[in-house]
């Protein structure tokens, strides 16, 4: 299942209205109707810095544990496909 068929938690937040897009405009990228061009901003490039360069070793560290990052792992319920998580880390 692709990313875009599924409300996660970022969809979540723009649901809310805490998200960088109107709920309209995540209604018609969920349905197809309008292209989710997002790449990334200055906030998004921060967060992978601190998840790579802190977060991560800060766990080894602490917990012994060893992450990594996942390639394409996407998950959805069963009985509700459109209620999905993408894992950042494993």
């Amino acid at each position: 299942m692709t990313r875009n068929h599924l409300i996660g938690g970022t969809d979540a937040a723009t649901l809310i209205g805490l998200g960088r897009i109107s709920p309209l405009m995540l209604y018609l990228r969920l349905r197809g109707e309008m292209p989710d061009d997002f790449e990334g901003n200055e906030a998004t490039e921060a967060g992978l810095l601190f998840e790579d360069h802190v977060a991560v070793p800060m766990v080894g560290k602490r917990l012994g544990l060893d992450l990594r990052r996942p390639k394409g792992i996407t998950l959805a319920l069963d009985d509700e496909p459109r209620i999905g998580a993408s894992f950042d880390f494993e």
